[in-house]
């Protein structure tokens, strides 16, 4: 578990540019891996936002820097795109990010290849329902046209999107959304809305 290697901050957050706690991975001087505790507006072009822990701190990777070590920790890290992101991006209410995130599950439904394994695996009936409600992540060639819907179906601009985690334009200029493929499961808050997707 990557917790055990990660090393408490001090001093200005790397990510935020702001003091507040912060833990990190790799040199001091130099962290390819920050966990942020508490709320982020906005953060520096240089990082990417891969997730938040089952305690809402929300997780970032250094774009240039993280490596494989770094990556295999984080399921909401792109293998396949490259992302283009402005200087700095402030993060999406709440509610926006449930909205996207509800509308993609909808969108992005579980294969019946994975439907198949929830249901071989020895769980109780409730978590495979529970499970069952879940998404399956599309390959990336598929995911700009389901962007373009996600987006069209929330009532949202380009610039509203891109403020959820995991939107970004691709290098070809369109929008799509990062993760790695397989099953999309829901990170609630403590009122049931989406705030992230692992």
């Amino acid at each position: 578990m990557y917790t055990q290697e990660v090393h408490s901050g001090h001093g200005i957050c790397p990510v935020t540019g702001k003091k507040q706690n912060w833990s990190y991975k790799g040199p001091s001087h130099n962290p390819t891996f920050v966990i942020v505790y508490g709320n982020v507006e906005s953060y520096a072009s240089e990082w990417t936002f891969v997730g938040e822990s089952s305690n809402g701190a929300q997780m970032f990777t250094r774009r240039e820097q993280g490596g494989p070590e770094d990556k295999k920790h984080v399921d909401f890290l792109e293998k396949h795109e490259s992302e283009k992101a402005p200087e700095c991006r402030p993060l999406a209410k709440i509610k926006t990010r449930d909205l996207v995130y509800q509308t993609l599950f909808e969108l992005c439904t579980l294969t019946s290849e994975h439907k198949a394994h929830l249901r071989g695996r020895r769980l109780s009936h409730k978590k495979i329902k529970h499970l069952l409600s879940c998404g399956s992540m599309p390959p990336p060639a598929k995911r700009p046209k389901i962007a373009q819907k996600v987006m069209e179906r929330c009532g949202l601009d380009l610039e509203d999107i891109l403020q959820v985690p995991g939107f970004f334009i691709n290098k070809r200029g369109y929008l799509s959304f990062k993760g790695a493929e397989g099953i999309m499961l829901p990170t609630r808050d403590v009122n049931g809305m989406i705030q992230a997707i692992q």
